[in-house]
């Protein structure tokens, strides 16, 4: 595992987001997630926490434009997908949802009205260093 990977394990042992992934399934207990996001923190967190009471239909991410895949047992969705799978929540797995959300913004405005939250709450690198 990259040293870059493994500060991050350890930051989410860290901050103990197994006890935030509980919240977040008895707040959204019977509602439909789409989890957005498909490199480091998402590889982490699928391997390492048990994401089993959250309903996850899948992970979208833009590079499953042309092209499907398994993510560790999930099925792979385009950001165009979305809609048509009518989800409750976005939940966000990605370090930066600011540029997700601007982009999401632009190109499909059609998600404009789905509840979207991040995994972590805040934005990651406010998290790591604190500004």
């Amino acid at each position: 595992m990259s040293e870059e990977k493994e500060k991050l394990k350890k930051f989410l042992e860290k901050i103990k987001l197994q006890n935030k992934i509980n919240k977040l399934a008895e707040k959204y207990k019977d509602k439909k997630l789409i989890a957005y996001g498909s490199g480091q923190m998402a590889e982490i967190i699928v391997n390492n926490y048990d994401l089993s009471k959250l309903n996850i239909l899948g992970f979208a991410d833009s590079k499953y434009m042309n092209k499907k895949e398994d993510f560790y047992g999930y099925n792979t969705f385009s950001p165009s997908e979305i809609s048509e799978l009518n989800p409750d929540i976005i939940l966000y797995f990605i370090l930066e949802p600011k540029l997700v959300w601007e982009y999401f913004e632009f190109y499909y405005p059609e998600l404009e009205n789905i509840k979207k939250e991040h995994i972590l709450k805040r934005n990651f690198f406010e998290r790591i260093f604190g500004n």
